[in-house]
């Protein structure tokens, strides 16, 4: 979902870093099947050789709750350029969100994506448009009280 909505943005070229290079290049296959966007596979390590702003995304488990400590990557690589956005929203800012944000990195949490995702799942269940009668400012109000 997250390439497919690069793909459909404004990016100059995607880079994939996975732990598994095969499913690293199963996506780099799709991708390259639905656009013409530069895409390949980087090692952890070709983060840092980028002067440019920088957009990183978790799509690990990695710091989900309950095994917070974990972060997806050497927080050694990250610098005041990087973007760091995470797809998990418990904990709400995980270790590699807050120590991103201690090195400079601007970051997002996970929480408006998974709104978003179960928005867009109750719109096709219900065939009709639930995302847009759902209060959505006090459902987050009220989770991010129980997580917290």
């Amino acid at each position: 979902a997250i390439a497919y909505a690069l793909i459909n943005s404004s990016v100059n070229s995607i880079s994939i870093i996975n732990r598994t290079i095969e499913k690293a290049d199963a996506l780099v296959h799709w991708v390259k099947s639905i656009s013409n966007i530069p895409i390949n596979v980087q090692s952890k390590e070709y983060v840092n050789t980028q002067t440019r702003e920088h957009l990183i995304i978790n799509c690990t488990p990695l710091g989900m709750w309950p095994d917070t400590e974990q972060v997806p990557m050497d927080m050694d690589l990250i610098h005041e350029n990087h973007i760091l956005v995470d797809t998990i929203y418990n904990p709400l800012e995980t270790k590699w969100l807050k120590t991103g944000k201690k090195l400079g990195a601007k970051i997002v949490g996970g929480l408006d994506m998974f709104f978003a995702q179960g928005l867009a799942s109750a719109d096709i269940w219900f065939g009709e448009k639930i995302s847009e009668k759902i209060k959505l400012e006090v459902i987050k109000k009220g989770l991010k009280l129980e997580l917290c």
